[in-house]
């Protein structure tokens, strides 16, 4: 859980009561938005505009292995909202500065043994900042935002291409979702949830 005290909290059950086991403390400003990687890594978006990369190395303590920021690591200008992590191992971080960016774990050459965290695609999505994201079960990347729009991805040969622009919401979108039955349902301040099947609003 992520809190705007500026903390993540590591919580386990313990015989059906959830106990907390450990507290992140890494930024400077409230958390809004956590995801969890294929290997097991939390990442933390913070109010702060960084980006926290923690690992675990012994159950249940996590240790920041890397912060994003602008200044040194190609990251956003303003708050993060939102994060997603993919398939393949990357994640993807949306914020208030309009973009999101596709984060990979690798080396900048091959000279180089020691891998990090890299910015390998940035993207201006949406005219007001983006507040929520998931990936379907195609690979594809949605996105959603205060401009009331959702944008379906598909990526090509390492660069991300928009497919669809869904607009019926009225307000900001705050969540979005793909059912079990491939549809996508997103909910905002405009106090509806929008049922959507291929690019068409249904209900």
């Amino acid at each position: 859980t992520a809190n705007q005290d500026k903390t993540i909290c590591i919580w386990e059950d313990m015989n059906g009561v959830f106990q907390k086991q450990s507290l992140l403390e890494g930024h400077s400003d409230g958390v809004y938005a956590l995801c969890e990687t294929v290997d097991g890594r939390i990442v933390s978006g913070s109010n702060d505009k960084s980006i926290c990369v923690w690992k675990q190395m012994t159950k249940p303590n996590f240790v920041l292995e890397q912060k994003l920021t602008e200044k040194e690591d190609n990251g956003h200008k303003l708050s993060i909202r939102s994060l997603c992590g993919l398939n393949d191992g990357r994640f993807v971080s949306g914020s208030e500065d309009c973009t999101y960016k596709v984060w990979t774990y690798t080396t900048l050459s091959e000279e180089d043994t020691n891998k990090k965290w890299i910015c390998t695609f940035t993207i201006k999505a949406h005219y007001y900042g983006v507040t929520c994201m998931t990936q379907l079960k195609d690979g594809r990347l949605v996105t959603a935002s205060k401009d009331k729009s959702i944008r379906i991805w598909e990526e090509v040969n390492g660069t991300f291409y928009q497919t669809e622009a869904l607009k019926e919401h009225s307000n900001t979108i705050y969540s979005v979702i793909e059912m079990a039955d491939g549809r996508l349902a997103s909910s905002g301040r405009d106090n509806q949830v929008t049922i959507w099947k291929d690019g068409n609003w249904r209900e």
